[in-house]
């Protein structure tokens, strides 16, 4: 049996990350977004099992040491990563 699936998330995490650091400016909550597309493919009987996924991660107002004061933190932007993923049972 064959079966696609296709997944979008967008959220806001637990903001615990930004009460605890001190911003060098007032800044936004850090925001990701995730998509992902996949295959799965069950051969002899269900018994193995192939999966191949396309995903995308994106976070945006993400958090990092402020250069020339490091107890501070500043927004950098946009962080992204893409990728395939394969899974064999």
């Amino acid at each position: 049996m064959k079966d696609s699936y296709c997944v979008f998330e967008d959220t806001l995490p637990i903001t615990s990350q930004l009460s605890s650091k001190r911003l060098a400016f007032p800044g936004t909550k850090m925001r990701f977004s995730w998509y992902e597309v996949g295959v799965k493919k069950d051969w002899f009987g269900g018994r193995i099992s192939s999966t191949i996924t396309l995903y995308e991660i994106t976070k945006t107002n993400v958090l990092t040491a402020e250069p020339q004061h490091q107890t501070f933190s500043v927004q950098t932007g946009e962080q992204r990563s893409r990728g395939v993923r394969g899974c064999h049972r």
